[in-house]
């Protein structure tokens, strides 16, 4: 491998370049900080490694060279040149690609300055590369290596959440890795639960820049994967939106994922994050888990899907309220009918009731003419008994009929041979069964059954056989 001598220029790093902090001794080992990156990050990161010498701030001489080197876990290396120094000439950036950053694990690195032929080493550096969740797509079926990857470059623009939607809240880092936040949600959640991710950078409010997209990664528990860009951001741009798609609660479980910022083909990923799906009692064996790789206007097809199927619901739970309603109109209108019945079968029984009185001092005054004329007594008093024993008793009492056995009338009058010549009930929709009678002496229990425990009215003309 020939040695890279390419002299180091000063230059000014962008503003939407992410840059990962550490520094490097060529005296002195010292213990660095960590830096991580993402697997797949392209470009967009930049580290930035502060030269010393036994502690102390190392300026690189005129014309000298910095070069970084790093055996990778899977045992390929990487040797590339710095992108330039800062105006100190202390500090030389690495532009961090692809070809750094497609295997996952901790890298050996170390940072070299040539002066000429000279060369000095420093001391290495503590980088980790995360793995990336989603490493392999159906729809590729290949690993997503160097150069095989081409990231969504949906545009990130300003949307405001429907109020409805219920907000998942997390944040993410571009170069600190805090403990993961888990956002909880319930398998077969779909397009209502939205998730709201703050992004950061080093701990501070970092503002997606003008052009940029921003994507979601995640890796199921079956390994199948989903790939979807953001629905938007705030007016801040520090917040982005996602929806959860059905997609990603298919499956129970903890998830991993991470958030892609991408700027002009260039990529950087955040901090991970936890999606735990919590499993759902009830089973929907018709929900297939697939990939997912889906586009603004897909998601936005099936945002606008749920809302449609939420709305049929809604009208058919508006539609199955006015049947109700009807049929409570309906049920009323039985009632009235069943008081109206009642009503004219307390007349008719008055009227009875008026008869037999009749009828008693019919046969009274047949009595008391007795000796006047036995036979008409005789007679009148024949018909008397036979009025008696048709209007033997009417009835009206308000009993408590239970769930099962309507209801049972106890009366001294009864006997095991009167039998019902009318009934008519008060809120008959209670009654659920066609009703039957069996008398015993002072006894007459009714038959059949009704839906819930309520209170009836049973008026009632009972004849003797």
């Amino acid at each position: 491998m020939d040695l890279i001598t390419t002299p180091v220029q000063v230059i000014t790093l962008s503003s939407d370049r992410i840059v990962h902090e550490t520094d490097a001794d060529l005296v002195s080992n010292n213990y660095p900080s960590t830096v991580t990156f993402v697997q797949y990050d392209d470009t967009l990161p930049v580290l930035a490694v502060r030269l010393l010498s036994s502690g102390n701030e190392y300026v690189l001489p005129s014309g000298a060279a910095c070069n970084i080197r790093i055996l990778k876990q899977d045992g390929t290396t990487a040797y590339l040149p710095a992108t330039g120094c800062d105006s100190a000439r202390s500090t030389a950036y690495f532009e961090i690609g692809d070809d750094m950053t497609d295997v996952p694990g901790q890298l050996e690195s170390t940072i070299e300055v040539v002066v000429g032929a000279q060369v000095a080493g420093t001391s290495p550096l503590n980088i980790v590369i995360d793995q990336n969740p989603v490493q392999l797509f159906a729809t590729l079926a290949s690993p997503l290596g160097a150069g095989s990857i081409t990231p969504i470059s949906t545009e990130v623009n300003e949307i405001t959440i429907d109020s409805e939607k219920i907000l998942h809240r997390a944040n993410v880092d571009l170069v600190g890795r805090n403990v993961p936040d888990v956002i909880r949600v319930v398998q077969y959640d779909r397009s209502l639960p939205v998730l709201e991710v703050a992004l950061n950078m080093a701990g501070v409010a970092y503002p997606l820049p003008t052009g940029a997209a921003c994507n979601i990664r995640i890796r199921k528990p079956d390994d199948t994967v989903i790939y979807n860009p953001a629905l938007g951001c705030d007016s801040t741009r520090t917040v982005v939106y996602f929806d959860i798609t059905n997609q990603m609660t298919t499956v129970a479980g903890d998830m991993p994922g991470i958030i892609e910022v991408a700027v002009s083909g260039n990529v950087a990923g955040t901090s991970p994050f936890t999606l735990r799906v919590e499993k759902n009692p009830v089973e929907n064996e018709s929900v297939i888990s697939e990939d997912e790789v889906l586009t603004l206007v897909a998601i936005g097809s099936e945002v606008r899907a749920s809302k449609d199927q939420a709305a049929a619901s809604a009208t058919t739970a508006s539609q199955a309220a006015t049947t109700a309603t009807a049929k409570a109109s309906a049920a009323a209108g039985s009632a009235t009918t069943a008081s109206n019945a009642a009503s004219t079968a307390t007349t008719k029984a008055g009227e009875a009731a008026t008869s037999a009185t009749t009828a008693s001092n019919a046969a009274s005054t047949a009595t008391t003419k007795a000796s006047e004329a036995s036979d008409s007594a005789a007679s009148a008093a024949s018909s008397a008994a036979r009025v008696s024993d048709f209007c033997l008793m009417f009835k009206d009492q308000a009993v408590t009929a239970t769930t099962g056995d309507i209801a049972t009338i106890t009366d001294s009058r009864i006997t095991a041979n009167h039998v019902v010549v009318e009934c008519v009930w008060g809120n008959s929709s209670a009654i659920t069964t066609d009703v039957t009678w069996t008398t015993s002496a002072g006894k007459l229990v009714l038959n059949g059954t009704c839906s819930t425990a309520t209170t009836v009215t049973v008026i009632l003309v009972m004849k003797q056989n």
